[in-house]
């Protein structure tokens, strides 16, 4: 092999080790840090540091290949951020462990997460608003996708008034939706107008309408519990 190429795998190799043991140590903080992720029992199951990389070589070498073609390709971008390699959690709700995570590029990973419908309550007017995902909410509340991320399934207030759920399954999955909804009877009263042939209103009725509201559950958390607001 020549000299550059052989100059460019360590490189390549460097850069790679040290981006994974830097995702190593924030995955392992956001088990600790995050509401949601604690709230869910998430738990960080892998080495640290350089052993992380050593472990990875170890059990997963075609894992740790894949890290390195993301990471070359990651270098040939400037470092462009989009590029950069993550740990990504195969099961959302599962661990950080050997068997649970795949090796995308962040933007792979945003739009992965992006796919998950959320939900936003606010309190101030009393209303929720459903969403096809983190990044649209973000725009909506003139805010980022990664402080979405942060409060969202947390159980806490954005800005004091939103309350931000994720649904929990793909676009494509959202039929079992149906599992988050509370259905309420609710009695209306309305007035029914009568009209005549020209379309004027001759008479109105005084009436009731029975029907049925279906909305999804809201979680607050207070004191450590979850606490449904109905």
């Amino acid at each position: 092999m020549e000299l550059k190429a052989l100059a460019r795998l360590e490189e390549v190799t460097n850069e790679g080790s040290k981006l994974l043991i830097i995702s190593g140590y924030k995955a392992k903080s956001r088990t600790e840090k995050r509401v949601d992720y604690i709230k869910k029992g998430i738990k960080y199951e892998l080495p640290l540091g350089k052993e992380l990389v050593s472990y990875t070589k170890k059990e997963k070498p075609e894992h740790w290949r894949k890290w390195l073609e993301q990471t070359e390709k990651y270098l040939q971008s400037d470092k462009d951020k989009m590029l950069r390699p993550t740990i990504d959690r195969i099961d959302s709700n599962g661990n950080y462990c050997i068997d649970n995570i795949d090796f995308l590029p962040f933007y792979e990973h945003i739009q992965k997460d992006n796919a998950i419908g959320v939900t936003v309550y606010d309190f101030e007017k009393r209303s929720f608003r459903e969403y096809p995902s983190m990044a649209s909410v973000g725009e909506a509340l003139g805010c980022s996708r990664e402080t979405i991320s942060r409060y969202c399934n947390s159980g806490v207030k954005y800005l004091n008034r939103y309350v931000i759920q994720s649904e929990g399954d793909k676009k494509s999955k959202r039929s079992k939706r149906i599992e988050r909804v509370q259905t309420y009877d609710v009695v209306s009263d309305v007035v029914l107008n009568e009209y005549d042939e020209a379309g004027t209103i001759i008479r109105e009725l005084p009436a009731q309408i029975h029907t049925k509201v279906e909305f999804p559950i809201i979680e607050l958390q207070r004191n450590s519990s979850l606490i449904p607001i109905y």
